[in-house]
């Protein structure tokens, strides 16, 4: 009775196995040391027996996976395939290819369970299409994905020869693996399951984005700071630097203020000495003498004196320098040890100021003129006095000497 049925359940079988007129063409099982993985049939529109036929032709054809073993993890799953994939194609030269079966590799969110089914289905004029539980994953509009599933079992590198020769038998299928295969079906939950896998994995992949722009956006900031921070310091040096020099500016002002005021004290010191020795020298005269008596006296005087230029009997005193500003030496000739000095001639205005300057001896030359004539123009004189007016004296000179001693 039950050799009677078989017939007939196997054309039940082919009859449900085929799709768009194709025919079952082999079934066998994949296996990987012992242990059963899947069944996989092999459709084709005409029966094929050497996979040349399958490579090089344009032809419709299927393969159907159904999943035997009681639960595949993802790991295991993504593992077993990329090791097939790489032994049966060349992913290194088409990285487009490699993309889109490792999509398929990597696609399992789940484990999978017994009876889930895989198909890959190639057709003319529309390409490859891959399924899990009648949800399509991946879609092509070439065969260039078809043949590098069918290389792992059709190509030169089969897992097994068995395998290779039970999916090219052309027609000649084993009955039992028909029953085995036939037992094997999707539960309606399964279909569910899977196809929230897909919804599950845009939302991980949308969680992905989110995170990465979250990292982006807080090493943006964290740059932003740092510039901040580091624009920040640079101000506070700044601003330490320029306060540095304002206090050794204003040290230097009152420095030199100092050595004004030290200078102004004692020309007045002077002045002050000056005038107690004049009139401790001068004395009252003990007798009085009449205006007629020191006219007459005036005249002879007059005319007991030699004849002299009108210019011998006008009061004159030469200027005197009251301030003198000490020439810098310059960094470079100081570094260099060298010494010297600058021969200069000048005119005193009517005011005590210094103009008119110009070099008549230096040496070396062109080392310490700058320096000296910035430093001379400084000065401050008391001018010449004539009769007590003030005149400019165009006759001075004056040798600075620049010495490291």
């Amino acid at each position: 009775m039950f050799r009677l049925m078989a017939p007939a359940i196997f054309l039940l079988v082919i009859s449900s196995l085929s799709h768009a007129e194709l025919t079952l063409n082999g079934l066998s099982t994949y296996q990987q040391l012992s242990r059963e993985y899947y069944l996989i049939a092999f459709e084709t529109e005409k029966p094929v027996s050497d996979e040349q036929q399958i490579f090089h032709s344009t032809m419709a054809k299927r393969l159907e996976l159904r999943i035997s073993r009681e639960r595949w993890t993802p790991n295991s799953f993504s593992a077993l395939w990329i090791r097939d994939f790489s032994i049966g194609n060349d992913l290194k030269s088409d990285p487009a290819l490699a993309e889109k079966l490792l999509k398929f590799a990597y696609y399992p969110a789940r484990s999978l369970r017994k009876g889930d089914t895989f198909s890959i289905e190639y057709t003319p004029g529309t390409g490859t299409s891959i399924k899990l539980n009648n949800a399509e994953i991946i879609s092509t509009k070439d065969d260039e994905v078809f043949n590098a599933f069918a290389n792992i079992w059709l190509g030169k590198l089969p897992p097994s020869r068995k395998l290779k020769e039970e999916l090219l038998a052309a027609g000649g299928v084993s009955t039992d693996l028909v029953y085995r295969f036939y037992d094997l079906v999707i539960s309606p939950e399964r279909i569910e399951i899977v196809k929230n896998w897909e919804a599950e994995e845009q939302q991980k992949l949308l969680a992905q984005k989110r995170q990465r722009e979250i990292a982006k956006k807080k090493a943006i900031e964290a740059a932003a700071l740092a510039k901040r921070q580091e624009e920040e310091k640079k101000r506070l040096v700044a601003l330490e630097s320029a306060k540095k020099k304002e206090e050794e500016l204003a040290k230097m002002r009152a420095k030199e203020e100092a050595a004004a005021l030290a200078i102004a004290q004692q020309i007045e010191t002077n002045k002050a000495s000056q005038n107690l020795e004049t009139a401790q020298e001068t004395k009252p005269a003990n007798t009085q003498i009449s205006d007629s008596q020191k006219l007459e006296e005036q005249k002879e005087i007059v005319l007991a004196m030699p004849e002299a230029d009108a210019s011998d009997l006008i009061s004159v005193q030469d200027a005197e320098a009251i301030y003198r500003v000490e020439p810098d030496y310059p960094y470079k000739a100081a570094r260099e040890g060298k010494e010297g000095y600058v021969q200069l001639a000048y005119t005193v205005t009517e005011t005590g100021t210094v103009e008119n300057i110009f070099v008549v001896d230096s040496k070396p030359k062109r080392v310490f003129e700058k320096e000296a004539i910035k430093a001379l123009s400084q000065w401050k004189y008391k001018p010449r006095m004539e009769d007590g007016i003030g005149v400019k004296q165009s006759d001075m000179q004056v040798k600075l000497v620049f010495s490291l001693n």
